[in-house]
């Protein structure tokens, strides 16, 4: 991730262009009214 004859920093953002593999399956999600409180 970094060129080690730079020094000794660390790393402070990846990103990631493009899109990952398909997964062929859907995550469950619960409802949103399950999830949001009204107050």
């Amino acid at each position: 991730m970094r060129d080690p004859r730079a020094g000794g920093e660390h790393v402070q953002m990846l990103i990631r262009l493009g899109y990952g593999p398909e997964a062929g399956w859907v995550s469950p999600r619960w409802p949103a009214r399950d999830v949001l409180d009204d107050g």
